[in-house]
């Protein structure tokens, strides 16, 4: 009867261990979040499709001396592959449409790591503390509160989930596939026109402009805390208000948010200056950000109409990037182009919010074409004289 249960407990330990064995092989071999590295095949990169799970992962194997922190602008708008400062490259930690709800913890993840960075460039959208939290793998990741290693890795390597990444990213590699348009070849296949029109158009969850200024008390606090835990650690930070074309920034006035956006960069200074963080914006009315919209495609296949400066009215090109990155990394104020953005401070900040009102009297008096591509965009009861 005994030798009986054994073959019995074999043969159940056999029928169970060799699947999980296989699964558990599978994962590790395709690692889609790129979490173990024992196979680690560099052609597979391109085709991972983590988000904060691979953001934590590439921040832990890599240990950066540099992070650059935000979302997809940072993704866009920075060519990855020549990101760099003083020679040494720049480690993205950025993730597609991520809210100040995420980045906060990114940042004292960030902060509190066993090998912290030198230097932190945080780039804040005008919409970070706007957005509400979406589905994502967040909670799954190391950037979490939550993380429980036990969990982590079991989800990681034998679940059915894991594994039905692992095969999809083998597939995808193996045809050659790419697992989503990237936004360049959107632009190349469609036009800018088509995808500025598609951007401007996208209904994005935000709270309302007077819940959007009250949130501002608590977010620049907790910025704060981050700050001074950085600084403890030697950690040297330096923020960035990234750039929006013009007409993104106008529908934000005409949707009510013009007050909001004065106060955000009000309370951004406040926060940084008190703390000797120093803090550029980049968004407004300038030259670069006026960029003209090609108002017509032309009728036969060859290239569409593209720009320079942007891919749509949110994500600016790596050409503009390279001049944020430049001006950024400035230490000599003189040299600091003006017209493209500035360094602004206690001292500066309520003629910077002036001239950019006054920009954007200059831009509606000269009624561009494209401002017809949000002539749908309707004027709220929140909007104030005080718009920027």
């Amino acid at each position: 009867m005994r030798r009986v249960y054994h073959r019995y407990l074999i043969s159940v330990v056999t029928c169970l261990g060799c699947p999980m064995l296989a699964i558990l092989a599978i994962n590790l071999f395709a690692d889609p979040y790129r979490a173990y590295r024992i196979a680690d095949i560099e052609s597979l990169s391109s085709y991972r499709q983590g988000e904060y799970v691979s953001a934590a992962e590439a921040f832990r194997h890599d240990r950066p001396e540099t992070v650059f922190v935000g979302s997809s602008r940072v993704l866009d708008g920075f060519d990855g592959r020549s990101l760099r400062v003083a020679g040494r490259p720049i480690s993205r930690v950025a993730v597609r449409g991520t809210s100040w709800a995420e980045q906060s913890q990114i940042l004292r993840h960030i902060v509190a790591s066993k090998h912290p960075p030198k230097l932190v460039l945080f780039g804040m959208d005008l919409d970070t503390i706007l957005r509400s939290k979406r589905p994502s793998d967040f909670e799954q990741s190391r950037f979490s509160g939550s993380y429980r290693p036990i969990d982590y890795h079991s989800q990681n390597l034998v679940s059915l989930s894991a594994l039905r990444q692992s095969i999809e990213l083998m597939r995808d590699w193996y045809q050659g596939a790419p697992i989503s348009p990237e936004i360049e070849r959107m632009v190349a296949d469609r036009g800018s026109l088509d995808v500025f029109r598609s951007q401007l158009n996208r209904d994005i969850p935000m709270c309302l402009p007077s819940d959007a200024v009250a949130a501002l008390g608590p977010a620049m606090l907790e910025l704060g805390k981050i700050i001074e835990s950085a600084q403890i650690r030697q950690i040297e930070f330096r923020v960035v208000v990234l750039p929006v074309h013009a007409l993104s920034y106008e529908k934000l006035n005409r949707q009510g948010f013009g007050n909001y956006i004065e106060e955000f960069k009000r309370s951004l200074v406040v926060c940084c200056d008190r703390r000797s963080v120093p803090v550029w914006d980049f968004t407004g009315y300038s030259d670069i950000a006026m960029e003209p919209v090609p108002m017509s495609e032309p009728m036969s296949n060859p290239p569409r109409f593209t720009m320079k400066w942007f891919y749509d009215s949110d994500h600016f090109t790596p050409n503009f990037g390279e001049l944020i990155l430049a001006q950024m990394l400035e230490t000599d104020d003189r040299n600091a182009r003006v017209d493209i953005g500035r360094r602004i401070h206690l001292q500066n900040i309520e003629q910077h919010l002036a001239s950019t009102r006054d920009a954007r009297s200059r831009y509606l008096g000269n009624q561009p074409k494209e401002l017809d591509l949000i002539a749908r965009v309707t004027m709220t009861p929140q909007l104030s004289a005080n718009s920027t």
